[in-house]
């Protein structure tokens, strides 16, 4: 049995609506990168079964791609025949998908490398954007106040872990110039998306205050950075990705 199988069972069963409002949540946080872009292909690095990638072509008409360490997963969302899925390690270049798709994401991955693995899942990024292209890390929020420690340390697989400050560190570290990290909320429904946002929101803004009163209130540091503590579960960042030719990245 797959660690997919094993662990993310519930996920498989989710409906097709679960993962369009999902894509339609990675789109808003593109549109607030960049009010203007507007892609037509997407690539999953991680896709699993492929139901992230095909919502996202079936909400956007967005050309659905993905690359899966699981050849059972793979081979299914192959069977769909509504994309280009192929088996293989999300760390290694599939090469005739180099260059060509405009947004290029990973949703609960990085958190799962050694951090000695992040530059070359970077490096991956890179020789599969198109010109212009938009990237997409999703993680846990190991600085929620609450939940922090259990999203980072409850699954035995993790081996990262991110604030939003920290997330905002790795990208400059890979030469990214225009970024954003912001709270992700995961939800099944529109209905239910729109009362944790505002829900967080205003628990977001409690938590500062109280901690005002007995330490320093938290702040963002980073250009990058909405919300340095916010009261997500999730952090996601979208970023233009820097060239393929590392002579050409900004120190």
């Amino acid at each position: 049995m797959s660690y997919f199988d094993s662990r993310y069972v519930h996920v498989q069963h989710a409906d097709a609506g679960y993962y369009r409002l999902k894509a339609a949540q990675i789109m808003d946080a593109v549109r607030a990168l960049d009010p203007n872009f507007k892609p037509a292909s997407f690539l999953d690095l991680g896709c699993g079964r492929g139901d992230l990638a095909l919502g996202a072509a079936e909400t956007f008409g967005l050309k659905a791609a993905g690359v899966e360490l699981d050849e059972t997963m793979a081979r299914d969302a192959q069977a769909r025949g509504k994309g280009e899925f192929r088996h293989g390690n999300v760390l290694d270049v599939v090469n005739d998908f180099r260059g060509r798709f405009d947004i290029v994401g990973s949703f609960e991955l990085f958190e799962h490398l050694e951090p000695s693995a992040h530059a070359r899942a970077f490096d991956v990024y890179r020789q599969y954007a198109a010109p212009g292209a938009v990237g997409c890390i999703m993680v846990p929020n190991a600085a929620h106040p609450l939940l922090g420690n259990w999203l980072s340390h409850s699954d035995y697989t993790h081996r990262s872990f991110f604030t939003a400050e920290s997330l905002a560190q790795m990208l400059r570290g890979e030469g990214v110039s225009e970024a954003c990290v912001i709270p992700w909320i995961n939800a099944g429904s529109r209905a239910l998306l729109g009362a944790r946002r505002a829900t967080t929101k205003w628990a977001s803004g409690l938590f500062k205050l109280l901690v005002s009163t007995i330490a320093t209130k938290p702040g963002s540091t980073d250009p990058f950075v909405e919300d340095a503590v916010p009261m997500s579960s999730h952090l996601i960042a979208v970023f233009k990705i820097p060239s393929a030719n590392k002579n050409e990245r900004k120190s």
